[in-house]
């Protein structure tokens, strides 16, 4: 500013006063690339590492952003990093773009074996148990759904365990353990002929032997298909036992209480200047 010498010029000042900000500098941190964990429920808290453009004593450490701990790829924050030492409180900090990647869990779970119920016409529901044999569920976090019986068998046999619905969070994969089998055994069923039955010779045998049952249950729309039998397919006259026969249902073991069937000879009458007839005796 020059100003000639000379009473004819004044000099004057703004009115406004005029301020300037002297920032501090700033120190760019650069997270190293690449780096991740495996899921454990938990966030990052220490341990993201990084290099720095000045050489200054630093405390505190990088965070994921919104203290993420989910799986995923994140964004990677300043956290509670800051200038420390002699330093201290002179440099702002720029974090350069990085991400950070928590992997899922691998988990695997297997059917315990062993396992069966006796048949009652369902199928084995939730009550397949499993353990986690590799892999750890983290705190809080649990799996959903059940392990199922493939094509959602209910029939007496020996059926696969397949994973049903069981499933785990989008922080782990879950593998199913395949080749355990799961047993349903036959319901026992007790079947007692009906007592007194009996009928008049005609050459057959008995084959409408009627009985109840006195033990178990036939469950839902479940029947009986086939009949009770006279021993050997007796068909003469006598007192013969009563045998299983091909009385049947796959679900069930049946068994049979002792039973007896009477086949009565038929009463024979003459009449005085005829031939000799028959007829059945009363009560056939």
């Amino acid at each position: 500013l020059n100003v000639a010498d000379t009473d004819n010029n004044t000099l004057v000042l703004a009115a406004e006063p005029v301020t300037f900000e002297i920032r501090r500098p700033f120190v760019t941190v650069t997270p190293t690339p690449g780096q991740g964990k495996t899921y454990d429920g938990q966030t990052v808290s220490g341990g993201i590492a990084y290099t720095s453009d000045k050489d200054l004593e630093f405390t505190g450490s990088l965070a994921l952003e919104d203290g993420a701990r989910d799986a995923g790829s994140h964004t990677i924050v300043q956290g509670t990093l800051a200038v420390g030492g002699a330093d201290a409180g002179k440099y702002d900090i720029v974090v350069a773009p990085e991400t950070y990647t928590i992997q899922p869990m691998a988990l695997t779970v297997t059917p315990d074996a062993g396992q069966s119920k006796i048949y009652d016409g369902e199928t084995a529901g939730s009550g397949i148990t499993y353990t986690i044999a590799a892999g750890t569920l983290a705190q809080g976090d649990t799996l959903t759904g059940a392990p199922a019986l493939e094509n959602g068998a209910k029939d007496a046999g020996s059926h696969r365990i397949v994973q049903g619905t069981l499933t785990a969070s989008a922080n782990y994969t879950l593998t199913f353990t395949q080749g355990v089998d799961y047993t349903i055994a036959k319901a026992p069923l007790t079947i007692t002929p009906r007592a007194g039955q009996s009928k008049t010779a005609d050459g057959r045998t008995a084959d409408d032997i009627l009985y109840d049952i006195t033990a178990g249950e036939l469950y839902g729309e479940d029947e009986l298909t086939g009949s009770l039998a006279l021993e050997d397919g007796a068909a003469d006259v006598g007192v013969h036992a009563i045998v299983l026969g091909t009385l049947d249902n796959p679900n069930y073991s049946i068994t049979l209480q002792d039973g007896v069937y009477e086949i009565r000879a038929q009463e024979t009458t003459a009449q005085p200047g005829t031939a000799t007839s028959t007829r059945p005796a009363e009560g056939s």
